[in-house]
């Protein structure tokens, strides 16, 4: 079952979002 164009895009948008607020999670706690 071939996966649509539209969902990998928002897959792969909700990937970088979530790297991106573990990473601002990360760096914050490390911070303080």
């Amino acid at each position: 079952m071939p996966v649509p164009q539209e969902m990998n895009f928002i897959v792969e948008q909700a990937s970088c979002l979530f790297l991106t607020m573990v990473q601002d999670v990360s760096f914050s706690g490390l911070e303080l």
